[in-house]
């Protein structure tokens, strides 16, 4: 089954559409985001990370609840959504 990872916004020319599925099973949500670096550039893990950690320009959700813990466990068949925040008033 693996993993489906969506993007919204800027982040979907990156990786040339609206989401990707990983077959590899990563094991963490690092795991994930690495994986999209290897496949699509480093320009995605540069817009996602900073420091080694989630930039504040993202927000990524799994299965819907935001998360920003990089070794958070990850299932076969879970989905993850990376995205800018919304800004606006």
């Amino acid at each position: 089954m693996g993993v489906k990872v969506s993007f919204l916004a800027h982040l979907r020319n990156l990786v040339g559409g609206p989401s990707v599925e990983l077959d590899t099973n990563p094991a963490t949500l690092r795991d994930v985001i690495k994986e999209l670096g290897t496949r699509y550039g480093p320009q995605v893990t540069d817009e996602v990370l900073e420091d080694g950690e989630v930039s504040d320009l993202v927000v990524i959700l799994k299965n819907g609840n935001i998360t920003y813990d990089l070794d958070q466990k990850i299932e076969d068949g879970d989905e993850i959504t990376i995205l800018p925040p919304a800004f606006g008033g």
